[in-house]
């Protein structure tokens, strides 16, 4: 049974193995992996909306209920696409 709780157990008279340093690394490396995968796709969400599409979208909604006219319409979009 000795033998057992030796090789057994992450811990060995108190002090961690080296089975138990390497699966801790392990887990920490897993660990960050995750939460960098999770922060990249909230990065990449926010970078998608472009506040120009938004000013786009809004102008054209004026164009087409007629409160500015084509020329309007036109000289503002190429100034939002710079």
């Amino acid at each position: 049974m000795g033998h057992y709780l030796q090789f057994g157990h992450m811990f060995d008279s108190g002090h961690m193995s080296g089975f138990g340093w390497t699966m801790m690394l392990l887990w920490t490396v897993i660990a960050i992996a995750v939460i960098a995968a999770v922060l990249m796709s909230v990065t990449s969400r926010r970078t998608r909306t472009n506040p120009n599409d938004e000013a786009l979208a809004v102008l054209s909604k004026l164009y087409a209920s007629g409160e500015i006219d084509e020329d309007e319409f036109r000289h503002r979009r190429d100034i939002l696409k710079g």
